[in-house]
């Protein structure tokens, strides 16, 4: 008896621990924290950054189903949580005065204040530096969504504002004010008392175009040029500017070279090649009506040295493809490709033997040079 007596004891002791160790997980109250460390480096924070992964130390973490900070709900299944540690990512945020981070678990609600570090801001670009006044201009940058707000941040173009009408992580959209010249300074304002940002390119730079297909006497291969009997006015797409560009279109099955713009009346000053090489780039509005799933060749000296845009083989992964998806979009190519070489210095662009499963469709219009460094 005294054996059957011991084992029924420990039977009993075993449920009551798994039972106390289960009831809510452990926690006995309502969140409570004490700091933040970085789980890394194991370094306290008192502050804390969107984006970073952080450690919160305390107690009654494990029951938690609810975690705000401000207005942004925490995905719980993004989340860690132990007895004594919560571990979680900061979410991106609207900037504000204060921030308040909200547990709630199954004994209540606690609120902590948070200082929160926010990742710089850039502007790297203009989805479309050539963007019609009247139409929406995209401004490409990083965390963009942290800074800006819909109809209070603005984009100044040299003294005309324009309010932000979308606004994503790596773009802000407004539309172009009537009247904007080229090459206007484009400024970026979170709001009325905020220091503004310049973007580092200008609105429709034209400092030295090469071809902007506005005069068929002047382009190399003008039958490329449009509207013509294939592709009659009014285009779609609409051109980016005066009412000419060059749509490429070749079928299947077709793997001649295909010369498809070029400019031998124009030569190109010897000092973009030489002096100048690393402070101009050359640039063009593209709009693939088909994704380029093989290269199209850019020569700046005829055909002595060429730059691959695109795919160096054939492709059938979207992924490596280029496609604007039927909008206008800026390419840059870097001058280094030409520096210090020979050959005549004037634009051709060509389709040359590509394979044969492959064809185009695709339109190219203002192709340029332009300064890195304007100011």
């Amino acid at each position: 008896m005294k054996a059957v007596y011991l084992w029924i004891s420990i039977l009993l002791f075993a449920a009551t621990g798994c039972a106390d160790e289960n009831y809510d997980y452990g926690d006995k109250g309502a969140p409570k924290v004490e700091y933040a460390i970085d789980p890394v480096s194991m370094v306290r924070l008192d502050v804390v950054t969107v984006g970073q992964n952080v450690q919160f130390v305390g107690d009654n973490f494990a029951s938690v189903h609810k975690i705000s900070i401000n207005d942004v709900e925490v995905a719980i299944g993004s989340t860690t949580r132990l007895t004594n540690s919560l571990y979680l990512a900061i979410p991106r945020l609207t900037r504000s005065e204060s921030y308040v981070m909200t547990l709630e678990n199954d004994f209540g609600t606690t609120e902590v204040s948070l200082s929160i570090g926010f990742p710089p801001f850039e502007i790297t670009g203009i989805f479309n530096e050539w963007t019609l006044p009247g139409k929406e201009i995209k401004l490409l940058g990083e965390s963009m969504d942290l800074y800006a707000r819909v109809g209070v941040s603005k984009l100044m173009f040299g003294d005309k504002a324009a309010l932000v009408t979308e606004v994503s992580e790596t773009w802000v959209k407004a539309v172009v004010p009537e009247g904007v010249g080229n090459k206007t300074v484009i400024t970026f304002l979170a709001d009325d008392a905020s220091e503004g940002v310049k973007c580092p390119v200008r609105y429709r730079d034209d400092t030295f175009i090469i071809e902007n297909l506005e005069n068929k006497s002047t382009t190399r291969y003008p039958d490329w040029v449009v509207p013509n009997d294939d592709y009659p006015a009014p285009l779609d797409p609409a051109p980016t500017e005066g009412s000419q560009y060059t749509r490429i279109v070749t079928e299947v099955g077709k793997t001649g070279l295909v010369n498809m713009i070029g400019n031998y009346n124009l030569v190109i000053p010897e000092s973009y090649f030489t002096t100048d090489a690393d402070n101009y780039v050359l640039k063009f509005e593209l709009c693939t009506l088909k994704p380029i799933a093989y290269r199209v060749a850019i020569a700046l000296n005829q055909s002595t040295n060429w730059y691959a845009f695109g795919p160096s083989s054939l492709t059938t992964d979207p992924s490596k493809m280029i496609s604007t998806d039927g909008e206008w979009q800026t390419f840059t190519i870097p001058m280094d490709t030409w520096k210090n070489k020979g050959g005549t210095k004037n634009m051709r662009m060509w389709v040359g033997s590509h394979p044969s499963g492959n064809s185009y469709d695709f339109c190219i219009d203002n192709v340029r040079l332009q300064p890195i460094n304007w100011e």
